[in-house]
């Protein structure tokens, strides 16, 4: 028996010497931000953290969405950072979980769906679930940043 092996891009963090704008992004620092991020991929997972620590995020890496439900009541995380496809409970049922959350500021963290999952229609998808902003994976680590940021109170934001 033969299995199809579908073909993945990988994401690789960027060297800093490819970059255009590279320095301007390197020192929008996430000082003092609090992000969960939780995907099943230990790849996805590391490349996620290690994009947001080098600008100087808290991140707290998880891979089930149980567990990012429990780290969102527990760290308060100015942003949450979700996979959309995971075994047992998937993005939209994090989502849903989170927003029924008794714990007020739980309930109220800003939601960054990341997916393979591209296009309008999958777009809309999470946008009428409720995500706040849909990031097709590969991440772009630059696109990332700015996203949190938009996403971020004005106090919140180290500099």
């Amino acid at each position: 028996m033969e299995l199809p092996i579908a073909s993945v891009q990988v994401a690789r963090l960027p060297d800093k010497d490819t970059i255009p704008n590279y320095r301007e992004h390197a020192l929008r620092t996430l000082d003092d931000v609090t992000i969960v991020a939780v995907d099943d991929n230990a790849d996805a997972r590391a490349f996620v953290d290690q994009v947001l620590r080098l600008h100087g995020a808290k991140v707290v890496s998880v891979d089930t969405g149980a567990k990012a439900i429990e780290a969102v009541q527990r760290y308060h995380p100015d942003v949450l950072l979700c996979d959309l496809l995971m075994p047992e409970m998937d993005g939209y049922a994090v989502l849903r979980h989170i927003r029924t959350l008794d714990d007020e500021i739980a309930r109220a963290v800003p939601i960054v769906v990341l997916t393979a999952f591209a296009g309008a229609e999958n777009r809309l998808k999470t946008q009428q679930a409720g995500f706040q902003v849909h990031l097709d994976k590969p991440i772009d680590p630059p696109r990332l940043i700015d996203t949190i940021k938009a996403l971020l109170k004005p106090e919140t934001i180290g500099s």
